[in-house]
Formats: structure tokens, sequence, C-alpha cells
């Protein structure tokens, strides 16, 4: 399969993943399963094109990744109500089809200036030290 044929299974997995959520609470395991198999494509998809950055269309949506707008590299996501696991059936965000970030106080926002091209994995979180944690 080509990396677009393979991106787009992913984006196949979320759709039946959202259409399995439905409105059961909690999100039914085959649903969270799907979720978790287009995740770890996407990842292996990213290492397997040497980490590198790609195309923004490609990026996956409702969780973390490096964005490139021409001048930095931020953390944020794109925010899709109609694929989030933890959104409700029918609600709306004011944030849906934006890249967000979020400051862990009044956010999150929108992040502004458009110009994003790119986007890649977010690298592993340092190792804890041995009782932190």
């Amino acid at each position: 399969m080509t990396t677009k044929e393979l991106l787009a299974l992913v984006a196949d997995w979320r759709r039946a993943a959202h259409q399995l959520r439905g409105d059961c609470e909690p999100m039914p395991a085959s649903a969270m399963r799907l979720d978790e198999c287009a995740d770890e494509l996407e990842a292996a998809l990213s290492v397997a094109q040497g980490q590198g950055w790609l195309p923004i269309e490609s990026a996956p949506k409702n969780r973390p990744v490096l964005i490139w707008n021409g001048r930095r590299a931020i953390a944020a996501w794109f925010q899709d109500d109609a694929t989030d696991p933890e959104m409700e059936e029918g609600d709306e965000s004011d944030l849906d089809g934006y890249w967000c970030i979020d400051d862990g106080k009044l956010g999150p926002f929108a992040v502004r200036g458009g110009g994003i091209t790119h986007w890649r994995e977010l690298p592993a979180a340092p190792a804890q030290p041995d009782g932190v944690g």
C-alpha cells in the first residue's frame, strides 16, 4: 500500500470508531481499539518516513503533534468535533476545524496566523527517575 492509501485507511478507521461510539458512554472497547490502531499506524508511517515533517493534510485529528508554520514548531492538535471521542453527539465546540493550543489556564485557543504546512509526531516523553511519577 502507498502512504496515501495507508493514511486513507487511518481516516476510515477513525470514521468507523466514531460510528461505533454513537451515543454510547463509555466509549465501546471496539471503537477505542480502532482509534488506538489508527494512532499506531500514523506513528509507524512517521517513523517509516524518517520521522520527518509530513504534509499538513495528512495530520491526525484530536491528538497533539508538532506543527510547522514557517517560523516555528508548535505542539498543537486539530479539533474535529465529528471524530473527537470526548464530544457528545450533537455537541459543537467553538474550535471545530482549527489547530489548537492550551496554556493550561485559560485555553484552549485556536492557533493564530495560519501558514501551517507540515506536522510530525511529538517526541517521546523523558523517562522518569526511579521512584518519581
